[in-house]
């Protein structure tokens, strides 16, 4: 593992953003080095602002979480806004996510049901579960306010 962290660490200091991104999530995990998540934003952010749609969404998840970086919900939606944009599905997931519990962002639960939806034919499966719970409960509010 130390041999791909000195490629990816070489290839990320010549500004290849695929490398940078690597590495970044090599130190925000504790793969192959010792974890530091400063570390891992510097790298993401590199990445990032070469328009990786995968650090933009890891990066919104640090910015999210306050991880490596002060938290800041309406920076991780810019970010995560970046990465959807570009269809990386688990950036369009983690958008939606967002806009379901109004992290960041109004709550606005049709426009989660878009972002899922997107994410679903970007081929993620944990957006598949999050679209049959909103539906499902959706159905059962319909229900509640029926007339018997």
């Amino acid at each position: 593992m130390k041999e791909a962290i000195n490629w990816y660490t070489k290839s990320a200091e010549q500004g290849y953003a695929a490398a940078q991104c690597n590495l970044g999530y090599c130190y925000k995990n504790g793969i192959g080095i010792k974890q530091d998540e400063v570390k891992a934003v510097e790298w993401f952010l590199k990445a990032a602002e070469q328009g990786s749609a995968r650090a933009q969404d890891l990066l919104g998840g640090c910015y999210l979480g306050g991880q490596g970086v002060e938290q800041n919900e309406s920076e991780a939606i810019r970010w995560y806004k970046k990465s959807a944009e570009q269809n990386y599905a688990s950036g369009q997931y983690d958008l939606a996510w967002c806009y379901e519990k109004g992290l960041g962002i109004e709550q606005d639960i049709e426009i989660a049901k878009e972002w899922y939806e997107k994410a679903v034919q970007n081929g993620h499966k944990g957006a598949i579960k999050e679209l049959e719970r909103i539906n499902s409960e959706s159905k059962e509010e319909i229900v509640d306010i029926l007339p018997e």
